[in-house]
């Protein structure tokens, strides 16, 4: 097999494509699931965006309501998708997180080079969104 060897600067790049901060994200799939000490939780699967949405990342994250040190975690995410009201009402599903987008802090998990959402952020003004839509703008 031909290859073009990598240099330690590319290894790096692919490894850590984008460095920890903040970012648009958009939900692309969330489906029930049980954590390992079974408790009930929600797994997400979030789209994130560079600022100028020339690049995108998959993150996983997990939300455990009834998990003590885990639960604020429902709370804040809920607050940046404007899912608030159904919060409080004590019941989330969840199809009410996809296709949601919102703004969020990601930092580098412990022993990883992987991304992980550390904060859900409110009141976040979000870039321009990208969009499936075709561009109606050419002329013919």
């Amino acid at each position: 097999m031909n290859f073009q060897p990598l240099t330690e600067e590319n290894c790096l790049r692919q490894e850590m494509p984008i460095p920890p901060g903040e970012y648009y994200f958009e939900i692309f799939d969330a489906k029930d699931h049980r954590s390992q000490a079974n408790n009930e939780s929600i797994k997400l699967v979030l789209k994130v965006f560079t600022s100028d949405l020339s690049k995108n990342f998959t993150v996983y994250d997990f939300l455990l309501p009834a998990h003590d040190s885990m639960g604020f975690r429902v709370k804040r995410c809920c607050e940046a998708l404007g899912l608030l009201d159904e919060y409080q009402k004590g019941i989330i599903t969840p199809n009410m997180f996809i296709r949601k987008s919102g703004m969020a802090s990601f930092d580098k998990q412990k022993d990883s080079k992987f991304l992980r959402v550390r904060e859900y952020l409110k009141n976040k003004e979000l870039p321009v969104q990208p969009t499936n839509e075709p561009n109606d703008d050419i002329p013919f």
